[in-house]
């Protein structure tokens, strides 16, 4: 039984590095988003230009959402 679970144990280690590393290339431009959104600062409950932002990055990986 052990056996049979080890490589799945694999696949997973190997799945959660994959993950690591494309995070870790995903850094730069979340930070510069990051420094983009606090530039621009705006009220509790008034965040339009964040908002549109989020909206736009959604949109572009085509994962769904609502606006307002």
């Amino acid at each position: 039984m052990v056996a049979s679970t080890l490589p799945a144990a694999q696949d997973s280690a190997q799945a959660l590095q994959n993950v690591r590393l494309a995070l870790r290339s995903l850094h730069p431009q979340v930070m510069t988003w990051r420094r983009q959104i606090h530039q621009h600062p705006e009220l509790g409950f008034a965040e339009t230009l964040t908002a549109q932002f989020i909206h736009e990055k959604l949109t572009q990986w085509d994962i769904p959402h609502e606006i307002g």
